[in-house]
């Protein structure tokens, strides 16, 4: 697709999908910022928010309705009436030809008049003009990524594996720049015996689909509060896999706890459960944990970015020696795959790419997959691995309760909750529905912390 650019704040760009890259633009005829340039009476305007890189709406618009407005006046109407939730107040657009290393993107006032900060652009294909807006200001890469990761823990039941969630509880300071901490060595293995619970009358599907779910569970944590697994209940079954991991880490990030503070949202929903006095406090515990399992109980502010592709088998062994072996056994398959297709990488250096099949070091009940997309063995991992959107936290070098973000400015929201959770903790309703983590202790620790100081 070729674009025009018909205005001195258009651009043509393209977002990976935690950092962002630039095309080469085709040649450009600047036209005056205002809406006489616009022919049509109602035009279709995308709103682009650059923190959350992505569109956040298109509307259909008169033309003569924007005219007298500002920038400042059109984010009201789209915050207020429209009730299109936008990562800041605040609008940017693009210079032609930006410094080296300089971001295009410069932030303009909101009194700057809004024909001024559209973007016009011409879609040669489809002979049709396009026009975007974009709201926010942009992402250096590492706080992209941050931003892209900033999502709360959640617990997996089956396994007590922690999961990357799709709400976030938590913001953090956007002028502040994560350290970047690059990982030594990049490769590795690891192995681990997983273990999964399930109804009896879904043990054959929770076999068979583990192998397929384990790309979401984060492996290598451990988190302060977990409670030791209990014993099997009578409608409940227990299966055992070993899980032997290839890590590719490209990154690491670290993010400051003083840098980081509960999101408004998440605070308000709680602040509407417990002030709710016309629930009682055992009703109002069931929503605030509920809530914080939606959310996550749990946030990391230092993690590893890459790919893992794991190997996974089903044990039926009955000791933990005979487990041992049986993992070890599958570690060193794994390592004889990698050692080879090294090998071969080096031999085929010239030709630029290798075609060794890995796959056969393992049988058909080991099974094989990865948190890369399009990842089917160890050379599609390797090389789909390079590819920044296909990254996920492949590890959690540190995790911070998210409650702990409550104290600096919410400390009775908090207050109000721990006695919730004191008082009814006791009952087997509110235990069961977070099972994997002591709430009792979860929320003491984090009091503890708070007050000892004083």
């Amino acid at each position: 697709m070729l674009f025009l650019k018909l205005s001195f704040v258009f651009l043509v760009f393209l977002f990976s999908f935690g950092d962002t890259a630039t095309v080469p633009t085709s040649p450009t005829i600047p036209i005056p910022g205002h809406c006489s340039v616009i022919t049509s009476q109602i035009i279709k305007i995308s709103i682009f928010d650059l923190e959350d890189i992505q569109i956040k709406s298109a509307l259909y618009l008169k033309v003569n309705e924007l005219e007298n407005q500002t920038v400042g006046q059109f984010l009201d109407y789209l915050e207020n009436v429209q009730h299109i939730s936008l990562s800041s107040h605040t609008a940017s657009v693009r210079s032609l030809n930006p410094p080296k290393d300089v971001s295009p993107f410069t932030t303009i006032p909101l009194t700057t008049p809004l024909c001024q900060a559209i973007d016009v652009s011409y879609d040669v294909s489809k002979a049709d003009r396009l026009y975007t807006l974009f709201v926010g200001v942009e992402l250096t890469p590492r706080q992209a990524l941050v931003r892209r990761f900033s999502r709360g823990l959640v617990i997996d039941n089956h396994t007590g594996l922690f999961k990357m969630g799709t709400l976030s509880p938590v913001i953090f300071d956007k002028t502040y720049q994560p350290v970047e901490d690059p990982p030594t060595p990049s490769v590795v293995i690891e192995k681990h015996i997983i273990e999964t619970v399930h109804t009896k009358e879904s043990t054959a599907s929770s076999q068979n689909g583990f192998s397929a779910e384990i790309s979401a569970y984060i492996i290598s944590v451990k988190a302060e509060y977990l409670k030791e697994k209990s014993s099997s209940s009578k409608n409940s079954m227990k299966t055992r896999n070993a899980v032997v991991s290839l890590l590719n880490k490209k990154t690491g990030l670290y993010v400051d706890e003083i840098k980081i503070d509960v999101d408004s949202s998440f605070v308000e929903k709680l602040y509407s459960i417990v002030d709710d006095k016309n629930l009682s406090s055992y009703d109002r515990t069931k929503l605030v944990v509920g809530l914080l399992n939606r959310y996550g109980w749990y946030v990391t502010n230092q993690f590893t970015l890459g790919g893992r592709l794991d190997v996974v088998k089903s044990l039926h062994v009955s000791s933990a020696s005979n487990e041992v072996k049986e993992l070890e056994a599958l570690e060193t398959k794994l390592g004889a795959a990698y050692s080879v297709f090294s090998a071969s990488v080096g031999a085929s250096s010239k030709k630029g790419s290798s075609s060794v099949d890995t796959t056969s070091h393992f049988s058909s009940d080991e099974r094989i997959t990865s948190t890369v997309d399009r990842a089917t063995d160890i050379a599609s991992f390797m090389e789909h691995v390079e590819i920044k959107e296909n990254w996920r936290i492949i590890a959690l070098d540190n995790i911070v309760p998210t409650c702990k973000f409550l104290l600096s400015n919410h400390s009775n929201l908090f207050a109000e909750m721990r006695r919730l959770i004191i008082s009814n903790v006791h009952h087997q309703s509110i235990s069961k529905l977070q099972p994997h983590i002591n709430m009792l202790q979860y929320v003491n620790n984090i009091w503890d912390e708070y007050v000892q100081p004083f």
